[in-house]
């Protein structure tokens, strides 16, 4: 028992000494909310946000106590904030942390306000009240146009469009770059003037300038960047390159190729080729004529003529056609072009007419094609009725749009021979010959000759000559011009050409065909003695089958030495 009792006595003693007030200190955390400075604090007010962009501000928590301070839990009033630090939230004695808060605003122009309750074990303030408030403010950008169309633009021509935009919002707006995408360079502006920050209400612009460099579309876009988290706009750019390419087009009915005008050639010169003739070759309702040597040429030829629009716009035109451009040298009235919509008289303007579009690419837009006819029918010997004109003419554009005026020229030739002389002039002692040629033949069909004579101009009774040759060398007196010229053994025409045996020539051109048919000689051995510079002179007359020109008279002129 003495045991039992002095161990009571010990503890009771123990405990009154451990439940004295003076001797024990509590261990409490206590909470502050401070701001930068270590001042109070009770509200945070986030300002103005952007609409739709989350602003962040930290809420500075000292413990000031002696133990570990715990916020638990954090209570919101409204769903625009929010406390993205991860809770439980510790702080340690004497230290001060942060606890983020955020706003995220979605409409503008509301000042919006609430309350974060904060649960501590600060004994003193278990809960915590944090006033926040914050204003939703937007950059609005606004683009008139919409869209940036300029329609349709002339591929020579250029189309303007002035593009604005307005910062209708209550935040700035700043543009930080402006950049035309997908438009090539058909689409130009100063896209400079655009980057800059607007205030509420200010705008900027830019004039944009459309000059295609062809047909087609332009299909791009102005993409506008912003700062400040408001993204970017792109906004569509559109436009449309046009141009008429009208083409005066033809093709003869035995070719398959097409002769068009083009760009740079207005003048589209056809040429029908030289035809069968009604002078010469009598038209006798043959599809084609013989020629003296051999050959069968047609009596007409035929083709279509037709406009094209090789562009991607309709054209509008008129067409005159001038079937007796000069008129008939003969003063009649036979026309040799048939049209096979010709109007009475041979000269008419259609009315203004609209060539529409390509139909495909690879199929351009054609009116119907005018079958035109030449048949070759002189009377003399120029004949400005084998000329043709068309006259395509546009209506209703602009006089500076090319071309203002598409030209056809069809040009068709008689079939015609056209004798030239070839005169011959030698000059030394003798006797001396040269080749003779007699003519030359300058037409497109072949030249006969179907007879040669030698004549002198006569001596008249009163000393002097007649002014053309009159006088057949074989009945020329001795002493006279013709009595110092004669033939070379086995070149005599007069004698090898004959009606039944003709000499043909071909056809020429600018250098006419010729060909040999005899040697003359002066001042042949047993024949008078020519006097020493004397000029003596004889001609040839040829007949031909030259209907204009029937007889050529070529000059044989020597001189002795």
């Amino acid at each position: 028992m003495k045991k039992l009792w002095w161990w009571v006595a010990v503890a009771g003693a123990l405990g009154l000494v451990g439940c004295d007030d003076r001797t024990t200190k509590k261990l409490v955390p206590v909470a502050e909310i401070v701001d930068a400075m270590g001042a109070p604090r009770n509200a945070i007010d986030f300002g103005s946000v952007q609409v739709n962009t989350t602003s962040t501000e930290p809420l500075l928590v000292r413990n000031t106590g002696s133990t570990t301070l715990v916020i638990s839990k954090v209570e919101l009033s409204g769903p625009l904030f929010a406390v993205t630090t991860m809770l439980p939230f510790e702080v340690g004695t004497g230290v001060t942390e942060a606890l983020s808060f955020t706003f995220r605003p979605t409409e503008p122009d509301q000042r919006i306000t609430g309350k974060a309750t904060l649960t501590t074990d600060d004994p003193s303030k278990p809960t915590i009240v944090i006033d926040l408030a914050g204003t939703g403010v937007a950059a609005v950008a606004v683009p008139m146009p919409a869209r940036i169309d300029f329609g349709e633009v002339y591929r020579t021509e250029s189309g303007m469009q002035t593009f604005r935009l307005t910062n209708a919002g209550s935040n700035d707006l700043v543009i930080q770059d402006a950049v035309l995408q997908g438009v090539g360079a058909d689409v130009t502006g100063d896209t400079a003037a655009l980057k800059k920050t607007l205030k509420g209400g200010e705008q900027a612009s830019a004039v944009f300038r459309f000059a295609p460099m062809s047909q087609g579309e332009v299909d791009g876009g102005l993409k506008l960047t912003f700062g400040n988290e408001v993204g970017m706009l792109t906004i569509p750019v559109r436009g449309r390159g046009v141009e008429s390419v009208p083409r005066l087009c033809f093709k003869f009915d035995d070719s398959p190729m097409e002769q068009c005008t083009r760009q740079g050639l207005d003048l589209l010169d056809v040429r029908m080729g030289a035809l069968c003739d009604s002078r010469l070759y009598p038209q006798d309702g043959g599809q084609r004529c013989l020629e003296p040597d051999g050959g069968a040429v047609a009596y007409s030829r035929r083709g279509v003529m037709y406009v094209r629009n090789e562009g991607n716009t309709p054209v509008g035109y008129t067409m005159n056609f001038n079937l007796l451009r000069g008129g008939r040298c003969d003063a009649g009235s036979q026309i040799d072009w048939e049209f096979s919509n010709a109007r009475d008289g041979g000269v008419w303007t259609e009315s203004t007419t609209r060539l529409p579009t390509a139909i495909t690419a690879m199929r351009p837009w054609e009116t119907s094609p005018v079958s035109v006819t030449y048949r070759a029918s002189s009377n003399c010997l120029t004949d400005a009725a084998d000329q043709a004109q068309v006259i395509w003419t546009k209506q209703g554009e602009p006089p500076t749009r090319p071309p203002p005026s598409l030209f056809l020229t069809l040009t068709g030739e008689s079939r015609l021979p056209r004798g030239l002389p070839q005169d011959v002039s030698l000059q030394g002692s003798v006797p001396t010959q040269v080749t003779f040629l007699g003519a030359g033949n300058a037409g497109p069909a072949p030249l006969s000759l179907t007879q040669v004579e030698l004549f002198q101009t006569d001596e008249l009774p009163d000393g002097g000559r007649s002014a053309e040759p009159t006088l057949a060398c074989a009945l020329a007196a001795p002493g006279q011009d013709c009595s110092f010229f004669s033939w070379a053994a086995g070149q005599d025409p007069t004698v090898s050409i004959t009606p039944g045996t003709p000499v043909v020539l071909p056809p020429g051109g600018v250098s006419p065909s010729t060909r040999t048919i005899g040697t003359i000689v002066f001042g042949a051995d047993g024949g008078p003695e020519p006097q020493a510079n004397v000029t003596y002179t004889v001609y040839a007359i040829i007949h031909t089958n030259d209907p204009y020109s029937p007889t050529v008279r070529s000059r044989i002129q020597a001189r002795r030495q």
